[in-house]
């Protein structure tokens, strides 16, 4: 925004500019609401074949962020797992006593299994951000398609009841 200049203007003048600024915020305003009217009556009705499968769309996408959720909920208690097992493992390196040959390779076996479940939690995470791309992508493409568009009521409580 641009900073406030005071510019001195005669009375009478000042006038005029305050009607002239009121008359253009009049007319971008009507302009504009006029604009968003035309637009959103220019939109067909949804047909009710349409309207079916931007419901099952709409439902699905559901479907998908719940069950988004639940990976998400998993991905992180598996991740403070492998955190826990982590310090403990740092632990127990504290208190390893390297000349057994038995806890050394006790303390690798649990390293390595641990390093194998990082590399799976890895290749989960990624496969979980892929499905969140391919649900916002989704998302977008249903907000598209379905969600600005307007339908009959009568088509909506026909389609919920089966028919």
């Amino acid at each position: 925004m641009l900073p406030a200049v005071f510019v001195p203007v005669s009375p009478r003048f000042r006038g005029y500019v305050v009607h002239a600024a009121l008359i253009a915020a009049c007319a971008v305003s009507l302009a504009s609401g006029a604009f968003a009217a035309t637009a959103s009556k220019k939109a067909p009705l949804l047909t009710r074949e349409e309207l079916r499968a931007c419901m099952a769309r709409q439902t699905k996408l559901h479907q998908d962020r719940d069950s988004l959720v639940q990976s998400k909920a998993a991905l992180d208690a598996e991740k403070d797992a492998i955190v826990q097992v982590g310090s403990t493992l740092k632990d127990q390196l504290a208190t390893l006593d390297r000349t057994n040959q038995e806890q050394v390779s006790n303390y690798v076996a649990a390293n390595n299994a641990r390093e194998q479940r990082i590399d799976a939690f890895e290749q989960t995470s990624k496969d979980y951000n892929a499905r969140v791309e391919s649900l916002e992508a989704a998302d977008a493409a249903y907000k598209t398609d379905c969600a600005s568009r307007r339908y009959d009521e009568k088509d909506e409580i026909a389609i919920k009841k089966g028919k």
